[in-house]
C-alpha cells in the first residue's frame, strides 16, 4: 500500500468518527436520562387550590341598595273656635284625617274644640308664637292686633252671599282679598291658608224684634263688625266666645245672640231665645284657617300643596253642610222647639246696611292695605248692583 493510500484511509476513518461519535454521545448523555432533569417542581397552593380560581358568589350585603331614611313626620295641633257638633269643627277634623292618610302619615293634625288648649281670644297670639301650629277660627277675634282683620271680617250691606265671598277672596284679578291679606299675615309670622264665608249672621232673642225701636236695650252676644253695627242701632253688645255663650244665657248676662244661624241648634240656644230673625243682617260669617309661618315653611312643598287644598275644601264642605243644616233647622224649629221665625222689618235692614258701609269707609283709613281691600269690595259691590 502506498503512502498516499494510507493517508487517504486515515482521513476517511477520522471523518467517520466525527460523524458517529457525537450521535453516540447524545444517546448516552446523563442530562437526557437523569430523572432529576424531568421531575416537575412541587406546585404552590396558590397555583393548585381551586378556591383561588373559583369565583365566590356575591352576598346580599354587597349588592343590596342603601336603606332610605325614614320620612319625617309632622305632628301639628289645631285649636278651633268652635264647639263639638258644629260643622266648622267636626267637618274640618274629618279633613285632618284625610290629610294624614293622603300624606302617608307624614302630616298628622290633632283638632281641639273651643277653649281646649287656650281661650279663643288668644288664637292669634297662640299661632303666631307657635304654641299651636294651626288655628281654625275667625279674624273677628283679633282686629286690635291686625287692622286688616277688621275688613276681612266683613260688614253688613257689603258682600251678602257666600258666592260674593268666593269672588272677593279668590276670583277677582289681578288682586283679590286673599292676596292682600297673606301679605299682612306674613308680617305677623302667620301663614293665611284659607278663608271661607258661612251663612250670614242673624240673631235670636227672648222677645220679637218688629221695629228698630225694639232693639234698644237688648243685651246681645255679637262678634266684630256685626256688634259695631248693632251698637249703632241701640243694642248693648258683648263679644263672648262660643264656649261661654250658653252659660251667659243661663246666667242672664245676655238675652240675645248674633252669629251664624246653625249655632242656634248646635249650641242649643233655642233653650233660651225663642225668636229667630230673618233675613240675615250681616255679611257671611267668616272662618279663618291659618298656620304658624315658621312651622309652615318646614313642610316639604308637596305637603304644603296638599294641606292648602284640603283646608279650602274642608271649609267649602263645612259651608255646604251649614247651609243645608240652616234650611232644615228653620223648617223644624217652630214645631220642635217652639221657636217663632220673625221677619225683620225694613227699617232694621236699612239701618244695618247703612251702618256697615260707614264702618267700611272708616276701616279703610287704617293703612294702605285696608284701603286696597275696601276699594276691591266697593268695586265688586258696584259690579253686582249693591252700590250705586
Amino acid at each position: 500500500m502506498t503512502r498516499k493510500s494510507i493517508i487517504a484511509l486515515i482521513v476517511s476513518i477520522l471523518l467517520i468518527a466525527t460523524l458517529v461519535l457525537p450521535a453516540c454521545a447524545k444517546q448516552t448523555s446523563p442530562t437526557a436520562t437523569t430523572p432529576a432533569a424531568t421531575t416537575p417542581k412541587p406546585t404552590t397552593p396558590a397555583a393548585t387550590t381551586p378556591a383561588a380560581t373559583t369565583p365566590k358568589p356575591t352576598t346580599p350585603a354587597t349588592t343590596a341598595p342603601a336603606t332610605k331614611p325614614a320620612a319625617q313626620v309632622f305632628n301639628w295641633k289645631c285649636q278651633a273656635a268652635w264647639v263639638p257638633g258644629t260643622a266648622e269643627y267636626f267637618v274640618v277634623a274629618e279633613y285632618s284625617k284625610i290629610i294624614e292618610e293622603a300624606s302617608g302619615g307624614r302630616l298628622k293634625i290633632t283638632d281641639y274644640p273651643g277653649g281646649a288648649l287656650m281661650p279663643t281670644a288668644e288664637h292669634f297670639s297662640g299661632v303666631k308664637s307657635g304654641i299651636v301650629q294651626l288655628i281654625n277660627t275667625t279674624a273677628e277675634y283679633w282686629p286690635g292686633m291686625m287692622p286688616e282683620a277688621i275688613v276681612e271680617s266683613g260688614f253688613p250691606g257689603t258682600w251678602r252671599t257666600v258666592q260674593d265671598n268666593e269672588e272677593l277672596f279668590y276670583r277677582i284679578k289681578p288682586r283679590n282679598l286673599i292676596d292682600v291679606l297673606r301679605e299682612a299675615y306674613a308680617e305677623q309670622g302667620i301663614r293665611l291658608n284659607a278663608v271661607s264665608g258661612n251663612i250670614a249672621h242673624t240673631f235670636w232673642t227672648k222677645k220679637p224684634i218688629t221695629s228698630l225701636a225694639d232693639l234698644k236695650g237688648i243685651k246681645m252676644r255679637a262678634p266684630g263688625n256685626s256688634a259695631k253695627v248693632l251698637a249703632t242701632m241701640g243694642v248693648a253688645t258683648a263679644f263672648i266666645p262660643h264656649e261661654e255663650t250658653y252659660m251667659a244665657f243661663q246666667l242672664g248676662t245676655i238675652d240675645a245672640s248674633c252669629t251664624s244661624g246653625t249655632m242656634y241648634e248646635t249650641a242649643k240656644y233655642y233653650e233660651f231665645a225663642k225668636y229667630y230673625h230673618v233675613p240675615y243682617i250681616g255679611a257671611p260669617g267668616h272662618w279663618t284657617y291659618a298656620a304658624n309661618l315658621a312651622a309652615w315653611k318646614t313642610l316639604p312643598s308637596d305637603l304644603q300643596v296638599l294641606a292648602e287644598k284640603m283646608f279650602k275644601l274642608a271649609y267649602a264642605d263645612a259651608r255646604m253642610y251649614n247651609d243645608n243644616m240652616a234650611t232644615k233647622m228653620e223648617a223644624k224649629a217652630p214645631a220642635l222647639w217652639g221657636t217663632t221665625i220673625v221677619q225683620l222689618p225694613s227699617d232694621v235692614l236699612q239701618a244695618a246696611s247703612a251702618g256697615g258701609l260707614i264702618l267700611l269707609e272708616d276701616a279703610m283709613k287704617a293703612n294702605a292695605r285696608c284701603k286696597e281691600m275696601g276699594e276691591i269690595i266697593k268695586a265688586y259691590m258696584k259690579s253686582v248692583g249693591y252700590l250705586k
